[in-house]
């Protein structure tokens, strides 16, 4: 692969956060889930260094993927969420 396979779930998530964005209850958490998301991340990334666990590509891609998702998808919603506030009746 050329990327990592958390880099490669990033990019993942942030092309599937075009298809599936958060829906209008989701956007009030939206900062809570970006960073949920990114302590799971995080923690994979400590316990992996300290060697508490050996380094799985899916537990990496998972990761990547919920980040990629989570921070695209919020992103996307409150772009779109003020674009549809700001226009005339």
């Amino acid at each position: 692969m050329l990327v990592c396979s958390r880099c490669a779930g990033i990019y993942a998530g942030i092309a599937l956060a075009a298809c599936l964005p958060i829906i209008g209850g989701l956007q009030r958490h939206g900062t809570v889930l970006v960073l949920l998301a990114g302590s799971l991340m995080a923690l994979d990334v400590f316990t992996q260094d300290l060697g508490l666990h050996a380094p799985l590509h899916i537990t990496r891609l998972s990761t990547g993927l919920l980040v990629g998702w989570s921070a695209a998808a919020y992103t996307l919603s409150l772009i779109c969420g003020k674009r549809v506030a700001a226009e005339p009746l």
